[in-house]
């Protein structure tokens, strides 16, 4: 079994259980609903943009100075 955890299983229970707890829930349930669907989403980007333990921003080749559209 891999350690990873599997993103896209807990990405889709955390939706499910947001959707009830918005209907149904308490504000504080409500509160901790959406930081906890933050949390996910935030933990999904760091794993879509990183390679081999480097992110993609640093392996990214960035030319900073202007490029000159026309002569």
């Amino acid at each position: 079994m891999s350690s990873e955890p599997d993103m896209d299983h807990i990405a889709d229970a955390v939706i499910k259980a947001h959707q009830l707890i918005q209907d149904h829930g308490t504000s504080e349930m409500k509160a901790l609903s959406r930081m906890l669907l933050l949390i996910v989403g935030q933990e999904i980007a760091r794993h879509s943009c990183t390679r081999d333990g480097v992110t993609t921003f640093e392996m990214a080749d960035i030319d900073r100075q202007p490029k000159q559209l026309h002569d």
